[in-house]
């Protein structure tokens, strides 16, 4: 099984429980990744004003492969294109400038949203 959470919600509660669904699931050898979408895009340039946890759970899900990237055009509108090259988490824009949804079903991804 795979699963991967699209993330559209800018909402510190919401973000704490998918870092925490991703480290169980992965912890138990089932595939969980992310993406940025949405509101949610614009969180890496945010992160100064959140609280500490939110940013040290995403720079761990990106040291361990666990992000697979942010929806560029969501990113162009939260602000945070500089900020994701910055913290090398790529810009997904296979779809018009978003992040596709097909190559990751035809991966085998089961997709969850947040």
């Amino acid at each position: 099984m795979k699963y991967l959470f699209y993330v559209y919600e800018d909402n510190d509660m919401c973000l704490q429980h998918v870092f925490l669904y991703l480290k169980e699931l992965n912890k138990k050898k089932i595939e969980a990744r992310l993406i940025l979408e949405g509101k949610a895009a614009g969180l890496l340039a945010t992160l100064g004003g959140r609280p500490r946890a939110i940013g040290q759970q995403l720079f761990d899900a990106r040291d361990k492969g666990w992000i697979l990237g942010v929806c560029k055009a969501c990113a162009v509108m939260g602000k945070a294109v500089e900020a994701a090259k910055k913290e090398f988490i790529p810009l997904l824009e296979d779809l018009d400038g978003h992040a596709p949804l097909a190559r990751f079903l035809e991966e085998g991804y089961t997709i969850v949203k947040f």
